[in-house]
């Protein structure tokens, strides 16, 4: 996907191969991450904490073990945003910026339009694919999506003389080297509707652990802080495919933490949907009728 975007927009989203380091504080936690690998087929590598020190010696001295999957990759967020979009309007997809949807005008058990801040639009499918906000906008057509808008917060720190270059991982928290001196400390999960405010401690509690866990960073310079809001959903999994009800309303939303991961995938599968064809893989298990607490075999979030 991203060679696809490089030829189509000559924007490099910054994908690139560097390996991650799940880090357990105990057996029961690196059994987990474990388990993950096997039902995902990742290639993976366990170094018990006799090695760690050996194999990892900018890491900090309170890790009992570590497993390192050497395809994982990231992507630089912004970048990957500004390929897409580019993408996008040179397929000839029309992007309207700015612009708010109020609500969704329904007939028999059909949308029409929408509602948005610069007139009524027009269609014959719709997607809704509004994060944390889609709750509100299913609401105005009387279905009930149970997504919740989750708060979490990301440190920006700058050290130009780090010595790994693998995302390090411990439980939901995550150190993600960018390769130019930045590193990305994330992130908590607090319930607070949809403020976006920083809370000063979690930024200080994100960034100690982060020179815990590196003690190389402890000589790291803070950029920046900010919050964003994930789309929550009972069981941590998304909601795919056809709205209930709703025949031309189509749903993609409540990724909570891997909407970035997912968004690939989730497009293709709501895409198939949409125009007909069969998806790759079974869509119903991501229906919002499914039951609460049900998670897809396989899927973790």
């Amino acid at each position: 996907m991203s060679e696809d975007l490089l030829a189509l927009t000559g924007i490099d989203n910054g994908y690139r191969i560097c390996g991650a380091w799940h880090l357990a504080d105990d057996q029961g936690s690196l059994d987990q991450v474990i388990r993950l690998c096997q039902v995902e087929r990742l290639a993976h590598e366990v170094v018990q904490k006799p090695l760690v020190r050996h194999r990892l010696d900018w890491l900090g001295p309170d890790v009992a073990a570590a497993c390192f999957v050497a395809q994982t990759a990231q992507v630089r967020n912004p970048w990957h945003l500004k390929a897409l979009e580019a993408a996008c309007r040179k397929s000839g997809v029309v992007i309207n910026d700015h612009v708010s949807v109020g609500k969704l005008i329904v007939e028999g058990n059909r949308i029409s339009s929408i509602e948005t801040s610069e007139g009524m639009i027009h269609g014959d499918q719709f997607a809704l694919t509004a994060g944390a906000w889609s709750c509100g906008l299913a609401a105005s057509v009387n279905v009930i999506l149970p997504v919740r808008p989750v708060q979490g917060v990301i440190v920006l720190l700058e050290c130009l003389d780090s010595h790994f270059s693998s995302i390090i991982e411990q439980g939901k928290r995550y150190i993600v080297p960018r390769g130019d001196g930045l590193f990305l400390v994330g992130s908590n999960e607090v319930e607070t509707g949809f403020d976006k405010t920083v809370n000063p401690q979690t930024v200080e509690e994100l960034e100690a652990w982060a020179q815990q866990m590196v003690p190389e960073l402890l000589n790291a310079r803070r950029v920046t802080s900010w919050a964003g809001l994930r789309p929550g959903s009972p069981d941590g999994a998304p909601f795919l495919g056809i709205c209930p009800n709703i025949e031309n309303l189509f749903l993609a939303t409540g990724h909570y933490r891997a909407g970035l991961q997912l968004s690939p995938g989730s497009a293709t599968l709501v895409a198939d949907v949409m125009l007909g064809r069969k998806p790759a893989v079974p869509i119903d298990p991501f229906s919002p009728l499914r039951p609460e607490g049900f998670l897809p075999r396989g899927f973790n979030n």
